[in-house]
């Protein structure tokens, strides 16, 4: 069970994205330490989404701000809102630091991700129903 400052950490991380979205990835190591991300543009005043919903390529991840917070010789687990695209299961291979990945929902085109990471020895799962369950009741106390 993921404790409750992981949970409210995700949720602070979805409430500072501005995308219609509102991606968050928390990543916590056994040390103690809570690093956030959150889907954004590295400049505010562009659209974050194409016509058809797609993300821009100039938008930032949640799992990339995350992942460039991560201390060297360090391993996380990381929390994200969705499982992660292609290209941010790559970076989370790519960076040798992630151990764990749990997610909250999935997008249809997202599996892939998650196969790689699976293939690449990342333990990777779905919170499960009582974790799903506090993160939203967190979830509507922010919006409180």
């Amino acid at each position: 069970m993921l404790s409750n400052d992981i949970l409210i950490s995700l949720v602070r991380a979805e409430r500072l994205s501005i995308d219609t979205r509102q991606v968050g990835c928390v990543a916590f190591n056994t040390k103690g330490d809570i690093l956030i991300g959150r889907n954004h543009s590295i400049f505010e005043e562009l659209p974050m989404r194409r016509a058809d919903n797609s993300t821009q390529a100039y938008v930032v991840h949640a799992e990339e701000e995350c992942l460039l917070q991560c201390k060297e010789q360090e391993t996380y687990t990381l929390v994200i809102s969705y499982a992660p695209c292609e290209h941010c299961a790559a970076l989370i291979i790519k960076s040798l630091k992630i151990k764990q990945v749990i997610y909250v929902d999935i997008l249809p085109k997202h599996k892939n991700g998650i196969n790689l990471l699976l293939d690449a020895g990342i333990s990777v799962r779905r919170m499960d129903a009582t974790e799903r369950d506090s993160l939203e009741v967190k979830r509507l106390l922010q919006t409180k």
